[in-house]
């Protein structure tokens, strides 16, 4: 968990400086995860400092920790330090500390006020008992089995081999299990589900010939609940065009799956307006809405074929074709370009949709 560093945190340290180093402000480098808390503390106190020597990353905040650069922080605090333009480091960051130590340039770390760390693991116990209580959700699951083969001892043989495995399964993850001739119904918890399911990525793949394997898990706060959205999973396992096929829907109605191929996540419920106005004035549910948004946003470019649409909704192309027959005529389609893939054939028409960024926003 990330030690946020704020105003008070900031307003103590600077105290601390000039209670003992007597330094002015231009004479300190500072390293903070978003500089307007020390533009805060200075129009509180009306103070105006030129120059200020301050680096940021506001990327911790915004959680995009990959693009956090401890070099370029280094780099910042070292070179005014050779230049003389300061006689110390204040920073929020360990490690920075310690290479600045290492180099012999005075630093100082951030001082965290014991308020601040109390809140911080309060925060964490609080997270850690909300992860408990989410994985204590109940999870249904609902399977069925169908046999491509029409010879009743056959099939009855290949029937008989998948339960034998969802039994096992249904052991492994601790939950119980009903059977009804070619239904079977599982109760567990959501900690158990995403625990087998390398966290809701891939599923165990039941081996049997001629069968089909059609699986929906819901979670919810109760068990009519959970019932109610492995039910909806379990319509989109059944149009699914694999041979087995789990999906998932949470608490939230939000639509896992397919488990083990190029698994996708949609809501099928939406807050958004003006996407639910969009869906009315298309007449297509708002879930179609939804997939087709996240289709677009997920592409690196925002041009797409109804190839393309189809693959991506598991769908044929006449039934992509459809849909986006209903965005052109209401003039949310534009169509511009087309390609050839094959030598021989009808080329493909190359579209963009015309939505605005609140309807395209998450």
């Amino acid at each position: 968990m990330y030690q946020s560093f704020n105003e008070h945190a900031l307003t103590l340290s600077l105290f601390w400086i000039q209670q003992h180093h007597q330094l002015p402000l231009e004479r300190i480098s500072i390293d903070l995860a978003d500089r307007s808390y020390l533009a805060n503390v200075l129009n509180d106190l009306q103070i105006t400092v030129k120059p200020l020597h301050v680096i940021d990353y506001p990327m911790i905040l915004e959680k995009r920790v990959e693009q956090f650069d401890l070099d370029e922080i280094e780099a910042f605090h070292t070179s005014l330090q050779n230049q003389g333009s300061t006689r110390l480091a204040l920073t929020s960051v360990h490690a920075i500390y310690d290479r600045l130590t290492a180099k012999g340039i005075p630093c100082l770390k951030m001082l965290e006020p014991q308020k601040s760390i109390i809140d911080c693991l309060k925060e964490a116990k609080t997270i850690v008992q909300l992860e408990k209580r989410n994985r204590a959700q109940i999870a249904a699951g609902l399977v069925k089995i169908e046999s491509l083969n029409d010879v009743s001892k056959s099939r009855s043989k290949q029937v008989g081999a998948i339960k034998d495995q969802l039994v096992q399964f249904a052991k492994t993850i601790q939950a119980s299990i009903q059977i009804e001739e070619d239904n079977l119904k599982l109760f567990g918890t959501k900690g158990s589900i995403a625990d087998a399911t390398r966290q809701f990525q891939s599923f165990p793949v039941f081996t049997g010939e001629a069968t089909k394997i059609q699986i929906g898990f819901g979670f919810g706060r109760t068990v009519k609940e959970a019932e109610n959205h492995a039910e909806m999973a379990l319509t989109y396992a059944k149009e699914a065009p694999y041979q087995q096929s789990v999906f998932i829907m949470t608490e939230e109605k939000r639509v896992i799956g397919p488990l083990n191929e190029d698994k996708k996540e949609h809501n099928t419920k939406t807050e958004n307006e003006e996407r639910q106005i969009l869906a009315k004035t298309l007449q297509i549910s708002t879930a179609n809405v939804n997939k087709i948004i996240q289709f677009v946003n997920q592409r690196e470019t925002s041009s797409f074929t109804s190839n393309d649409l189809a693959d991506y909704l598991g769908v044929s192309r006449r039934t992509a074709e459809r849909l986006l027959k209903k965005f052109a005529t209401h003039g949310y389609l534009t169509t511009v370009g087309e390609e050839m893939p094959y030598t021989k054939g009808r080329p493909r028409a190359i579209f963009e949709l015309k939505l605005s960024m609140h309807i395209l926003k998450d």
